[in-house]
């Protein structure tokens, strides 16, 4: 019985953080190419978006991404082909649900 509770426990956090800082799914309404004089840009989700950052700017900083500036690069065409198809996206924060700390998006054909 011990076991089973165990068990049932595990997978119950493990399930319950599955979409932890998922911060915006839906399409987006704006891109800006620099927030500040910080090396990020913004992304503004449209007001029928959900998340927690749905109708506000999420930053997309360079420095999240490790160094790895393709990926920050691909962030960055990926929201632009979003944008100009009219596609869904999907924004992850793998730290928190922070709108200022994405490091993934998705794009979706739907």
């Amino acid at each position: 019985m011990k076991f089973r509770v165990a068990i049932s426990c595990i997978i119950g956090l493990t399930m319950s953080g599955a979409n932890a800082g998922q911060i915006g799914i839906g399409k987006v309404e704006e891109i800006t190419n620099i927030i500040g004089s910080s090396k990020a840009f913004g992304i503004k989700m449209s007001s029928d978006a959900t998340g927690v950052c749905a109708g506000q700017f999420i930053q997309i900083q360079e420095s999240n991404f490790g160094g790895n500036l393709e990926a920050y690069k691909f962030a960055f065409s990926l929201a632009n082909t979003a944008l100009a198809a009219n596609k869904r996206i999907r924004i992850h924060n793998y730290s928190n649900d922070d709108c200022n700390g994405a490091t993934f998006i998705g794009l979706y054909k739907k």
